[in-house]
């Protein structure tokens, strides 16, 4: 009798073990720290200089972009033109010969908004993971009864085992789960969308800011010619000092403009550097050309296409969808809640001696909740009034896009009309120029002839490669708008 009752204790002590074991290992994987992120490996492209990373850090997330995965970098901080950034150190500015699909490029690399965006769609894809049953819990439950009803001696029972819960409306969880996934896409979309644009503007400001510093510099080559006419016509007797004071006196007038130009430039350059997000070399080679030559307009007759495609309108119509999930969602909690247990029971009579019984038990539980006071009709009501209110945010939208589409259209046809009276004129004052400075040497005009002049000249070109850089800037913004790829 005595080797039974060591046995049945053994045994229910082993148990025991088992459960107090499994519970500390679920509190602990609860409790454990995140691990830390590691920094993304250098890209391939650094030079040998560059430092690389230890050979045991595990690769990082592969997040998606789009134009398929991306490795995530760490954004650079110093392309605002402060101090750089251990990063910015170990990549190379940007330089040489570089068209708009090139910046657009590598801001869709490393504009920090844009990898918040993509970061934000692996959140919301473990948010899917997470739409499950509750976990499987270990059953540890000691309890002392009566041996018999109305008796006055006791029975330590003593069950072990495992329990599930499953939980309603899982599948409407799992729905909205994934519509968050698609608005997290949606808005990524719409983030590199408006980034792009930025990235546009600072592009062509750039291109603009780098003819106008050209421009400036031409001029005041011209001037100091116009400072050593002066001084020979000096020297030969037809002209006063006063000629040559004016002619010296413009000379640096248009050095004072050359260095406002590269002050210009040069926060021009620091913009585009941080909009995409690595440093941009001003005496980089940009181009007014378009991107495109073609007729973006007729395509933006097409509303409805863009609307299909418009990040902002597929946003809105996953948040429909989502709210649509929502209501189910909160319905589903007037469900009963299941749970299922199983186990090994022991029995333990000290009255009989320590007589001992075991064997295996099973039970089925139904939670039903019976008074709601109105988390689940808030929870519908709230559901309800986000799909009505998104109804109103669609048509607004599409109101909202045709009126910018229109625009877009007239600023092009304006920069257009700009850019063809801006060449004529530029043409003109060229050859004002030319006549007014033989005429200076032929003694039939004065200086301030020959300054109005050429003033008049650098004043036509800078109107055109201003019209110029809004007509190319108008076209890729339009064509962001549609959707289209700019080609390099």
């Amino acid at each position: 009798m005595m080797v039974r009752r060591y046995k049945t204790w053994a045994l229910a002590s082993s148990l025991l073990v088992f459960a107090l074991a499994s519970t500390a290992r679920m509190a602990s994987a609860q409790t454990a720290p995140m691990p830390a992120a590691t920094t993304p490996p250098v890209p391939a492209s650094l030079p040998s200089g560059a430092p690389a990373p230890p050979a045991a850090t595990p690769p990082p997330a592969t997040i998606p972009g789009p134009t398929g995965g991306q490795t995530p970098a760490v954004p650079p901080l110093g392309a605002s033109g402060l101090q750089p950034t251990s990063v910015e150190n170990s990549l190379p500015a940007l330089t040489g010969t570089l068209g708009v699909a090139d910046v657009l490029r590598e801001a869709d690399l490393r504009n920090p908004d844009i990898l918040a965006a993509n970061a934000a769609i692996v959140a919301a894809q473990a948010r899917v993971q997470q739409a499950t049953n509750a976990p499987l819990q270990s059953l540890l439950q000691p309890s002392i009864a009566q041996d018999v009803p109305g008796g006055v001696r006791q029975v330590q029972l003593m069950t072990v085992g495992l329990q599930q819960q499953i939980v309603p409306g899982l599948t409407a969880a799992k729905r909205v789960a994934r519509f968050d996934v698609a608005l997290a896409g949606a808005a990524a979309a719409g983030v590199r969308r408006e980034v792009r644009q930025r990235v546009v503007d600072a592009y062509y400001a750039l291109a603009a800011a780098q003819t106008r510093a050209a421009a400036a510099q031409q001029n005041v080559t011209s001037a100091n010619e116009l400072v050593a006419a002066a001084r020979l016509r000096q020297r030969a007797g037809a002209i006063g000092s006063f000629e040559v004071l004016r002619a010296t006196v413009d000379a640096r007038r248009a050095q004072m403009e050359v260095f406002v130009a590269r002050g210009a430039l040069r926060q021009a350059a620091i913009a585009l550097g941080a909009d995409v997000g690595r440093i941009v070399d001003q005496t980089a080679r940009l181009s007014l050309a378009p991107s495109t030559t073609a007729p973006v307009l007729a395509q933006a007759a097409a509303v409805e296409s863009i609307l299909r495609r418009d990040p902002t309108s597929i946003q809105l119509r996953a948040t429909l969808a989502r709210s649509s999930a929502q209501l189910a969602a909160a319905r589903a909690q007037r469900l009963p809640t299941l749970s299922l247990a199983g186990g090994y029971t022991l029995e333990r009579a000290p009255h009989l001696g320590g007589l001992t019984s075991q064997g295996p038990t099973a039970s089925i539980g139904l939670t039903i909740p019976i008074l709601d006071y109105g988390t689940i009709r808030g929870a519908e009501k709230e559901a309800r009034a986000n799909a009505a209110t998104t109804r109103l945010q669609i048509t607004g939208r599409e109101l909202q896009l045709r009126a910018v589409i229109a625009s877009a259209a007239a600023d092009i046809e304006s920069t257009r009309a700009r850019l063809g009276f801006s060449d004529e004129s530029l043409r003109q004052a060229q050859a004002g120029l030319r006549i007014a400075q033989i005429g200076f040497r032929q003694g039939a005009l004065r200086t301030l002839d020959v300054i109005s002049a050429r003033t008049a000249a650098v004043t036509a070109r800078a109107d055109r490669d201003q019209a110029r850089a809004e007509y190319a800037d108008a076209i890729a913004k339009l064509q962001i708008l549609l959707g289209d790829p700019i080609a390099p």
